[in-house]
């Protein structure tokens, strides 16, 4: 009797371990991690800073440029791409565009937003842009973005008038900013821009 008694209590142990274990784990199996989402997509947004060069970033004035992406419900297989520059004391410069969602090209034109490249790019590729001609793959680089290490491609152009070199990052084709230097006459500017701010999976951790 009391070994029947025994064996009923271990069955009993045994049985509220299982359960206890279930309740640990099942909540994990109702909730798988969400998928990362395709870029570009609905509502992405791209905020940049920009500064002269032949001044610091504490005496140049910084300029703001915001890229937002949106959809037009009666095309659902195109994004539109709005470019919104502001400049300290000038009217906001807005630049829109629509893209295809599976190509990411400009609709009509032959090459892609300054903001998104595909990602499927090697050393030596050359990638129409959106402005500046034709940018070519030239290797790769490091570059640190939001307080955090990236690996991006980068992407140089020059003409006559002058030249830029844009870093994009491998696994989503997003600018992460670059240096520009254009003639006017016999002058030379040049500025930088860096990306501050987005709500894309730029990290491996988004």
């Amino acid at each position: 009797m009391a070994k029947k008694k025994y064996i009923i209590g271990m069955f009993l142990t045994i049985l509220g371990l299982v359960a206890a274990i279930s309740i640990t784990i099942a909540p994990s199996l109702m909730a798988p991690e969400e998928p990362r989402r395709q870029i570009p997509f609905v509502g992405m947004t791209l905020s940049y800073q920009s500064y002269w060069t032949w001044a610091s970033p504490d005496s140049s004035p910084l300029v703001s440029r915001m890229v937002t992406f949106y959809e037009d419900p009666s095309e659902p297989d195109y994004i539109w791409v709005r470019d919104s520059e502001n400049m300290p004391d000038t009217v906001s410069d807005d630049v829109v565009l629509k893209i295809d969602v599976t190509t990411r090209k400009i609709v009509g034109q032959e090459g892609y937003t300054q903001s998104l490249f595909p990602t499927n790019l090697h050393v030596g590729d050359e990638v129409i842009a959106q402005w500046g001609g034709p940018a070519t793959i030239t290797g790769s680089k490091v570059v640190s973005v939001m307080g955090k290490q990236v690996d991006a491609w980068i992407a140089y152009a020059e003409g006559s008038w002058g030249w830029y070199i844009q870093y994009y990052e491998k696994n989503t084709g997003i600018s992460l900013g670059g240096s520009h230097i254009w003639y006017e006459g016999d002058i030379l500017h040049s500025w930088v821009m860096y990306l501050v701010s987005t709500n894309a999976p730029l990290f491996e951790e988004d």
